[in-house]
């Protein structure tokens, strides 16, 4: 057989050995997205503040998650403190927005408090099923710092 004949067989046959490795990763890789979408119970327990009264403190919120390929919003509002709910009248608006790689979500939040707006951010990893978060938090309210969960409803 001639030799060009099956050095151009082999050529061949590796590109699509390599095409189909690359077509199947890439097919995988998209099945491990990681979907935030929908009803979200997300608590921040606040570890560490300048305003003591704060620290041990634990806020739910109720959030609903909108994603857009790796970047996501979440908009919601205060429904217990320290896991008692609270009266509608006391209910306080947060929003997050943010970005999402593989399972790590980092975001930016704004929380419009009684008398003003606190600022800050998370920084969670999702679990694999998609249905839990946990991380940590920074806010500019009393210089607070702690953790985050989060329970997919």
């Amino acid at each position: 057989m001639n030799k060009k004949l099956i050095t151009y067989i082999y050529v061949s046959a590796a590109i699509i050995t390599i095409c189909t490795g690359v077509f199947f990763s890439i097919d995988y890789f998209r099945k491990d997205e990681t979907k935030l979408d929908g009803n979200w119970e997300v608590e921040f327990y606040t570890e560490k503040s300048s305003y003591q009264p704060y620290i041990g403190m634990s806020l739910t919120y109720k959030l609903y998650f909108i994603q857009k390929k790796d970047e996501f919003e979440a908009i919601g509002e205060t429904w217990y403190v320290n896991g008692k709910e609270l009266p509608f009248s006391r209910h306080r608006n947060l929003t997050i927005k943010g970005t999402i790689k593989k399972r790590i979500a980092k975001g930016s939040y704004i929380l419009v408090g009684e008398l003003r707006e606190s600022y800050g951010s998370i920084n969670v990893n999702v679990s694999k099923d998609g249905l839990t978060f946990e991380g940590n938090f920074e806010g500019t309210a009393a210089t607070t710092t702690g953790r985050i969960n989060g329970i997919k409803k």
